[in-house]
């Protein structure tokens, strides 16, 4: 069939890279589907990365760091912050001015994907481009000839000939020389060492650790690297990993320690440290690199068990994916009704609400932002609202009003309208929310989404909506099954639903 953007290939080059980049995006979005992420916003990851090399920054300088519009980084955070991701405070020196942080669930997420989605999508994105030639078209060219022959979603391994190998009695041997090799080459071997590399079964495998080797596609043993359990409080220790110095060149350590970082996780570890020295600096950069911090807690529980260790680092364990808001706990509005003593609920990011507020909002909101490094107890906020119900969100830095609930029975009303246009053929205007239109065009199993009118920064583009029980978000660009745009239209209907009617059964 004639492909009319690569016959015009000069012509239409800028939708030609578009449709490019939309198939590897849908290729990329199955890969963090597949490691526990399918809810984690493409935008989010830019402005993960872009806080994992920088550190905290101000909302313009993610836009320098990231380069799109300040609107849209400024959604994007908010979304974060939303999630627990990201918080938001106000700059000492200009109150106008917000710096954004990742918190340790954002840190816990950064670690998990620098070790699984993001090092997967790297490793395909190499492995399809790689030793591609010629102008930008004949690239353009190999690169889709490629994409048609093996998606993403088969290139996600490096082809280095490395394999995992797990342990057993006779590698026991390989575990002590690999270890002694590089111990003895910069420092001593320890008493420590010595017991533990001598028997490995006792004092690692047997008290529920792990030991993985790595071997090349020679058969050799060039790398292995342990998780050892030490204490009493579930704690385990990343130790004795070692790599052949005849092999350092072939990336066995970085392969070796991913996976022993998702060995950790198949493991339920909980708590997962290492020590080391500061003239092992490639060994350190690694080990920042996937994910580890530096640790002075650590330091001073541990390091007295090697005369080496002036070095101490934490890896952030928390497993769990982008998951929606937790459902909303409803505060009893009836003043008059008898209530039991509340429990104290902890500051949590990602918790919601529904609570009782006054129609002077900025008396009570004061209040409850007043509370934000201390634990809140819900009916001492109560005590100075009255009964007009709002949504609220508890956030890293304080309590931030949602919706009304009127506002949210008429936006459920609004989204049953929505849905029913897109059950049938033809062009259909949806609202997007706040002042743009967008025009869906509906043929089959197919809904092609693309605003109309008016908002500068999304006119001409081709979007996916996503209808949350904030509103009508824009989301991924291209074509999509019409099945996938119902059925997740018709989640979040029922999802806004059930928050109503949980409201409405404590009035």
């Amino acid at each position: 069939m004639l492909d009319v953007l690569s016959q015009k290939n000069y012509l239409f080059l800028g939708s030609r890279m578009k449709r490019l980049a939309e198939r590897m995006q849908a290729d990329a979005t199955k890969i963090f589907e597949a490691n526990g992420h399918g809810k984690l916003l493409p935008a989010f990851n830019t402005v993960l990365a872009a806080l994992d090399l920088h550190g905290d920054a101000t909302i313009g300088q993610l836009v320098e760091l990231i380069g799109i519009s300040q609107p849209a980084i400024t959604r994007t955070v908010a979304g974060m912050a939303d999630k627990g991701l990201v918080r938001l405070t106000a700059d000492d020196d200009d109150q106008r001015v917000r710096n954004v942080a990742l918190t340790e669930d954002g840190i816990c997420l950064v670690a998990h994907l620098k070790s699984t989605a993001w090092l997967q999508i790297e490793c395909a994105a190499k492995n399809i481009t790689r030793n591609v030639s010629g102008d930008v078209i004949d690239q353009l060219t190999e690169i889709e000839r490629r994409l048609e022959e093996r998606p993403l979603t088969e290139r996600i391994q490096p082809e280095n000939g490395l394999e995992i190998v797990p342990y057993s009695e006779e590698l026991a041997p390989d575990f002590y020389r690999l270890n002694a090799e590089w111990i003895e080459d910069m420092f001593v071997l320890e008493p420590s060492d010595i017991e533990v590399l001598k028997d490995p079964q006792s004092h690692i495998i047997d008290k529920g650790g792990d030991i993985l080797f790595v071997r090349n596609s020679s058969g050799d043993i060039i790398g292995a690297g342990a998780l050892q359990p030490v204490g009493e409080d579930g704690a385990f220790e990343f130790t004795k990993m070692g790599v052949s110095s005849t092999k350092r060149g072939e990336k066995a350590g970085e392969f070796l320690l991913v996976a022993l970082i998702n060995r950790a996780r198949e493991m339920g570890v909980q708590k997962l440290h290492l020590l080391t020295s500061k003239k092992c600096e490639a060994a350190i950069h690694l080990y920042e690199k996937f994910g580890f911090r530096h640790d002075a807690i650590i330091m001073e529980k541990y390091a007295a068990k090697y005369e080496r260790a002036d070095v101490a680092m934490r890896y952030p364990m928390n497993t769990q994916s982008v998951k929606a808001a937790a459902p909303v706990e409803v505060a009893k509005a009836q003043a008059s009704a008898p209530e039991p003593v509340p429990e104290p609920v902890a500051e949590n990011p990602s918790q919601r609400f529904a609570i009782s507020f006054s129609p002077e909002m900025d008396a009570p909101l004061s209040l409850a932002r007043g509370y934000r490094s201390e634990i809140l107890k819900r009916a001492e906020l109560r005590e100075a609202c009255n009964q007009d119900v709002c949504f609220m969100t508890f956030v890293a830095d304080g309590v931030e009003l949602a919706h009304s609930a009127d506002t949210v029975i008429e936006h459920l009303q609004s989204l049953d309208g929505e849905l029913k246009k897109l059950r049938h053929d033809g062009e259909h205007l949806i609202r997007f929310g706040g002042d743009a239109v967008g025009l869906a065009k509906v043929r089959g199993e197919k809904i092609t989404l693309s605003v109309v009118a008016p908002s500068d920064e999304i006119v001409g583009k081709s979007v996916q909506l996503r209808y949350t029980d904030q509103g009508i978000r824009l989301g991924e660009i291209g074509v999509f099954p019409k099945k996938l745009v119902i059925d997740e239209f018709e989640a979040s209907i029922t999802r806004v639903r059930a928050e109503i009617m949980r409201v409405y059964r404590a009035l």
